[in-house]
């Protein structure tokens, strides 16, 4: 490819996004990658082929979903975000393609791009290659990218780089997208099936915790999620669907676990919860009963005969929430992923910590599946030290790449937008 020239960065026509598109989605699993495919081709139909997919060419808002269109603008609408951000270089305004990048959104007001490819033949036959892309070359596109991300609304752009590929991630750095945290993804052993009984036809099982000298803590629970239990210690796990009033739970949890957290410190407040959320309830297959919380049981009310008793009575107040977990399940790959694990900054050191996993590993093999998969920033050593202690193992590192449109510190009921 001709690197010689600082090259030229539009969208892609449609002609040349009919040609990459089933290369570009080859990773996917096959019924996704057919029914995506299928869902974008049947889109660029409308387009003649030497149109630029860009967000001109939708009828809506970037990045905003309109309840009053109709189903099938919608689509268009939500096909075109997904296509306006497949972004070719060139070493000149009419010659062919050479390089390409495709940013695009993901759940949360994320944005995801990887690394750019190398291109060769024409708009009509056009294909991609194992040649390298050079560093300036690498380095528009992705600046471009970001100039996508932050038209189309979203609160983040990410990009995951393996270790080894030392261009790319100087790339994302000069383009402005500096490193965020390195993960190590971790795996279970594999876990015992007491049988082959689907995760929807499953409840959470609840499992004792011991005590632990908490203090106050600082979630504000109604106590009205399912599958409760206590271990007559104090402790309970219950199942806390993500919806209605539940979601300000959830909202209060994750912002009191994140106070202080060792686990990718450099996004704490940097993002809406509310999208924070959204990305979670989006990863995989959402699956309610993984949403679980652990709390501690409230107090119980005084005895009716004698003041100095214990108290026997009714609860007198709402649980209070400790930490918890989230699991997404991924059916066609055999595992859940735990992507959310947290403990309120009062309750660490006690080991609740790999109280929670275990509940975590419980749930996963009651449901059937064959292990469970996490991702842990690499310098947070006491997770580190948790996952160990359950027998995880290492399966890859990756550096993740971030740049943020935000203000410092939104709550989750206002995500301001840096404009």
């Amino acid at each position: 490819m001709d690197t010689s020239t600082d090259p030229v960065v539009s969208a892609a026509t449609a002609a040349e996004a009919r040609c990459l598109l089933p290369q570009l989605l080859q990773h996917l699993p096959a019924a996704e990658q057919t029914q995506k495919l299928h869902w974008l081709l049947e889109k660029l139909e409308s387009l003649p082929p030497h149109a630029a997919v860009s967000m001109d060419a939708r009828a809506t808002e970037p990045g905003v979903t309109d309840a009053a269109q109709p189903s099938d603008s919608a689509e268009q609408a939500a096909a075109l975000d997904y296509l306006s951000g497949l972004l070719v270089a060139r070493p000149a305004p009419t010659a062919p393609a050479q390089a390409v990048v495709w940013v695009h959104p993901a759940p949360g007001r994320t944005a995801l791009v990887a690394a750019p490819l190398a291109l060769q033949g024409t708009a009509e036959q056009l294909t991609t290659s194992t040649d390298p892309v050079e560093l300036l070359w690498q380095t528009r596109l992705l600046q471009q990218a970001a100039r996508w991300a932050e038209s189309f609304g979203a609160e983040m752009l990410q990009a995951v780089a393996p270790p080894e590929d030392e261009t790319f991630q100087w790339a994302l750095t000069q383009a402005g997208i500096p490193k965020l945290v390195d993960l190590v993804f971790v795996t279970s052993p594999p876990l015992a099936r007491p049988n082959d009984r689907s995760p929807e036809n499953r409840a959470p099982e609840i499992e004792p915790t011991r005590p632990c000298g908490t203090g106050p803590g600082t979630g504000t629970g109604t106590g009205t999620g399912t599958g409760t239990g206590s271990d007559g210690l104090g402790h309970s796990f219950l199942c806390v669907p993500p919806d209605g009033d539940h979601l300000q739970r959830w909202y209060r949890l994750l912002e009191a676990t994140y106070v202080d957290s060792l686990d990718c410190p450099a996004i704490n407040g940097r993002r809406s919860l509310v999208h924070t959320v959204a990305g979670y309830r989006a990863t995989g297959q959402r699956w309610d009963p993984g949403w679980v919380m652990l709390t501690a049981d409230p107090p119980s009310g005084p005895p009716s005969d004698s003041p100095s008793a214990p108290p026997t009575g009714p609860p007198t107040g709402p649980p209070t929430d400790l930490g918890g977990f989230i699991l997404a399940d991924h059916p066609a790959a055999d595992f859940f992923e735990l992507i959310y694990f947290g403990v309120v900054p009062q309750a660490r050191g006690c080991g609740l910590g790999g109280k929670i996993l275990q509940q975590a590993l419980s749930l996963a093999a009651q449901a059937g599946r064959s292990r469970l998969i996490a991702a842990v920033d690499r310098q947070n050593l006491p997770a580190l030290r948790v996952y160990a202690a359950a027998d995880f193992t290492a399966l890859e590192q990756r550096t993740v790449f971030a740049r943020f449109f935000t203000l410092k510190s939104p709550t989750f009921d206002t995500p301001t937008k840096i404009r």
